[in-house]
């Protein structure tokens, strides 16, 4: 006699399977990627503005990024520092904790901003706030920074034990000529410069940004910082299928509108009560998502969809402008959640291939394999018995209940019996799995194989 095989270990197969293709090297923006640049940094968005007053109070500017300066006249000498970035619609914000081994008064900290983000100094296009004794407005002349005709932003510094407290802020757009005028989700050049009076010597981040006043060297390197943009506050509308659709096929394509600023999307779809695989996608913007039908041998099949079953779809969008993973608190709204159903499928068009019914085999693992005119089904129930009724007239023989991916078993649309007992005749058949609120459906005929 032969134990019952659960069907546990296929089901925990399908369960709860979420696929997830994030792409974290999302685009480029024209000019953002210079030769020679330094590293990327994200400023994020800040709905409530920090405030400019030498205080770096708990949440107000988040998480910082840990920096290193390098000495200008002599590179072994550095200075570290904590740096902190955030942006509204209009202004950029910048803290920076630094080391200062001996605070003196005549110590200065720049913001440098190349605002066309192009690794050129243009005269008159390029921007910086320094502070010295206060804030102080700058802008490229031609062969260094000097003073602005208006004072545009704000700088404060206060000294605390083992360093500087610095913040700043410097509009997006002023107005000005001589200021940066960008909007918000851009990007641009950033370099910082801090002179320690007591040793004569200045520090700057990103490092090796060294030859002050010799204009080809002074701009080879920088920092590309990108702006975040406004964040996105209204969800998606979804357009196709229309809720409760019934489809005609294993395969949907879904269709939403974004709301403007929209730079990526996420979109689940679930199965009913979660039962069977599902889809989990992060992806640069676009309005539409086509889950492909099951086809064997296909490198562009989804396995994700089983027949007769509800299933539940919704879209979030993000405006930021890197990867959002699903924590990132820049994800808006999700849209509202609206289903469909998946074709329904039967045993109709389900055909022996092989062994031949009746054909007389060996005692050991034999492999039966059948055909569907359906070929968008790839999940299946198979039961084999000695008992002709498969246990509906009661407990006469054992029965092997299976639940076999068609796609992944070898060849497709087969399973591999356990060793059979000598002189046995075996009944074997097939049906689609269905699951979740979808209803079971009707076997195949009956066929068999005799062992020798």
């Amino acid at each position: 006699m032969h134990a019952k095989i659960s069907p546990r270990s296929m089901r925990l197969f399908l369960l709860g399977i979420v696929v997830v293709f994030a792409s974290t090297a999302l685009w480029n923006d024209t000019g953002s990627v210079l030769a020679g640049s330094g590293p990327d940094l994200e400023s994020r968005y800040a709905q409530t503005p920090p405030t400019i007053d030498g205080a770096l109070s708990t949440g107000e500017w988040g998480s910082p990024l840990a920096i290193i300066l390098n000495g200008f006249n002599d590179p072994t000498k550095t200075r570290t520092a904590q740096l902190y970035l955030r942006n509204s619609a209009t202004d950029l914000y910048i803290a920076l904790f630094l080391s200062e081994p001996s605070a003196s008064g005549g110590d200065t900290l720049e913001i440098e901003f190349d605002t066309d983000h192009d690794g050129n100094a243009t005269p008159g296009g390029e921007d910086a706030l320094r502070y010295s004794n206060g804030p102080l407005d700058l802008y490229w002349q031609g062969a260094d920074w000097t003073a602005d005709a208006a004072q545009h932003g704000a700088a404060v510094r206060t000294p605390v034990s083992g360093g500087y407290i610095y913040e700043f802020s410097k509009p997006l757009n002023s107005g000005d000529s001589q200021d940066m005028s960008i909007p918000a989700g851009a990007t641009l050049g950033f370099r910082i410069e801090t002179w320690d009076a007591d040793i004569s010597e200045s520090f700057r981040y990103p490092p090796d940004t060294r030859a002050h006043g010799n204009v080809a060297v002074e701009w080879a390197k920088w920092a590309n910082l990108r702006t975040a943009p406004a964040p996105i506050t209204t969800p998606p509308t979804l357009n196709d299928p229309p809720a409760g659709a019934q489809l005609s096929s294993l395969g949907a394509t879904l269709t939403w509108s974004n709301p403007p600023g929209t730079t990526q999307y996420q979109i689940q779809i679930s199965p009913y009560n979660n039962d069977g695989p599902g889809i989990n996608l992060i992806r640069i913007t676009e309005s539409s998502y086509t889950v492909r039908p099951p086809a064997f041998g296909s490198s562009d099949a989804n396995y994700v969809m089983l027949p007769g079953m509800t299933y539940t779809w919704r879209v979030r969008a993000t405006s930021k402008g890197t990867f959002a993973d699903e924590k990132d608190p820049e994800w808006g709204p999700w849209s509202e959640a609206r289903t469909f159903r998946t074709a329904l499928r039967d045993s109709s068009r389900i055909a022996l291939f092989s062994p031949t019914n009746g054909a007389t085999v060996t005692t050991g693992p034999r492999v039966v394999q059948w055909g569907n005119g359906d070929a968008d089904v790839f999940y299946y129930e198979v039961q084999m018995s000695p008992d002709p009724r498969f246990g509906e007239a009661g407990a006469v023989a054992s029965v092997w209940l299976n639940l076999v991916h068609a796609g992944v078993a070898n060849p497709p649309n087969s399973w591999t019996t356990p060793v059979l007992t000598s002189k046995t005749t075996y009944y074997w058949r097939v049906r689609p799995r269905i699951q979740g609120d979808g209803a079971p459906v009707a076997w195949s005929p009956a066929w068999s194989i005799k062992t020798e």
